[in-house]
């Protein structure tokens, strides 16, 4: 009797616990959605009708439009060289090269220094070699801190792949680049997905590293800085919505992705 009224209360506390979490997580969305349909234009209580024109007035915000493309661009060319830097690593890694454990501790060093410490770096080092701020400065500076990321997803994936299925096609007489081509990168492309997704992410959302390497350019992250300054507008929050709805659609793109691959 005290067993099951025990694991009753554990229960309920369980579901109780869960259903907070996700009360505080989602609330904020929630509340962002609403506000950004709402015809008054500051957020408060009560509501005042439903609107479209605060989509509409974010659609025809130039300096808006352009800091999304810029972010798009940056996110999208940040991302391409951190996979490729990250997986070339991960794979000279864990093919035993000399002084493996010091190497991999050099290139945790921009995963896991404060962001603030890496913008001022960088923005140091491009002073110092006199090199104009701007949307590449802003790639590379993302690139330092993307590629630890995917050496970390790819060591993992490559320490549990079975090396037997590149003997085997050895055996059957590929070459070492179809082996690594047809065989290697198959088995590593959920991995390889994973990381773009979480690295594309990371670098559209940045804002201190960007913020000491833009320069005189601006991102999304930094135009909505600016705008935070006099306060939550509801182009705002029809930004923050639409960007809930995006990622909510590539979020079920990639889970079906995934699953598929996996199949």
């Amino acid at each position: 009797m005290i067993n099951r009224v025990a694991n009753r209360l554990l229960s309920v506390g369980g579901w109780g616990a869960t259903l907070l979490c996700l009360t505080i997580l989602f609330l904020p969305l929630f509340v962002l959605v609403v506000f950004s349909f709402n015809r008054f234009p500051y957020g408060v209580f009560p509501l005042k009708g439903f609107t479209w024109q605060w989509y509409q007035k974010l659609l025809r915000n130039d300096n808006i439009v352009r800091a999304i493309l810029n972010s798009i661009y940056i996110s999208s060319f940040a991302t391409i060289a951190a996979l490729i830097l990250g997986s070339l690593a991960a794979y000279a890694s864990d093919r035993a090269i000399k002084m493996k454990v010091r190497f991999e501790a050099f290139l945790y060093v921009p995963m896991i220094a404060p962001g603030i410490i890496l913008g001022i770096s960088l923005a140091f080092l491009f002073h110092l070699l006199n090199l104009r701020l701007g949307l590449w400065s802003v790639v590379f500076g993302h690139v330092t801190f993307l590629a630890p990321f995917v050496f970390v997803l790819v060591s993992a994936s490559l320490k549990r792949f079975d090396r037997r299925l590149e003997l085997a096609g050895r055996d059957l007489g590929a070459t070492g680049r179809q082996v690594f081509w047809l065989i290697t990168l198959s088995v590593l492309k959920p991995t390889f997905l994973a990381a773009a997704l979480f690295c594309w992410t990371l670098s559209f959302e940045e804002f201190i590293v960007t913020f000491f390497t833009i320069g005189s350019d601006s991102n999304l992250s930094m135009e909505v800085f600016s705008k935070l300054r006099v306060g939550v507008t509801p182009e705002l929050n029809a930004l923050g919505t639409l960007q809930i709805l995006v990622a909510v659609i590539v979020g079920i793109w990639v889970s079906s992705k995934l699953e598929g691959v996996l199949d």
